[in-house]
């Protein structure tokens, strides 16, 4: 199996990198740091894992052009892809929304929201072409149960929620996609 997990290098990425990489998954590590990516691939290659790949891509700056290119090289380097899973979130700064800057939405619209778009899109060719491909999103209670202060990560959680509904809908008669959103509670990272 081939396995993209955005956010690789973060709290949820590095654990699913991790465990994707023990059960024989080939996996694309993505993440903006090439530091942290180049420590979580040696210590893969350490344990014995299959050899993963490093993309570092600031999805806060990629754009359409970005996730096509990905698509590019990865049909070129591995022609397959059986899993993307979106770990990649940023928090932004909490409190009144009075406090928090236009300039920082547009970031986490842009991370949060549509990059995970962005990538789904344009690598639903090699994904469709997988036997059993599947598409998870990380989803925050926060989006579905709204509080004070949480401003725009509570905004984009709820955005990414509605885009994997909307992806379950329109791939409920391919039997070889399938979309899942997990909420994976409170983390430390």
């Amino acid at each position: 199996r081939v396995i993209l997990v955005t956010g690789a290098s973060g709290g949820v990425g590095s654990v699913l990198a991790n465990a994707c990489g023990a059960l024989g998954a080939t996996v694309i590590l993505h993440g903006r740091s090439v530091k942290k990516l180049e420590a979580l691939y040696d210590a893969m290659v350490a344990a014995n894992m299959p050899e993963p790949v490093i993309l570092p891509l600031d999805l806060a700056k990629a754009t359409a052009d970005d996730f096509g290119n990905v698509a590019t090289a990865l049909q070129a380097q591995l022609g397959r892809l059986d899993g993307l899973v979106h770990t990649a979130a940023l928090l932004g700064s909490l409190g009144p929304i009075e406090h928090q800057s236009f300039d920082s939405w547009l970031s986490l619209l842009r991370v949060n929201v549509a990059a995970p778009m962005g990538f789904t899109r344009a690598l639903m060719p090699l994904l469709n072409a997988s036997p059993d491909a599947s598409v998870i999103f990380t989803l925050d209670n926060r989006g579905e149960q709204p509080r004070a202060y949480w401003g725009g990560y509570a905004v984009t959680k709820a955005g990414v929620a509605t885009l994997a509904r909307e992806l379950a809908d329109e791939w409920e008669n391919r039997a070889n996609l399938r979309i899942n959103a997990v909420v994976p509670g409170p983390i430390r990272s």
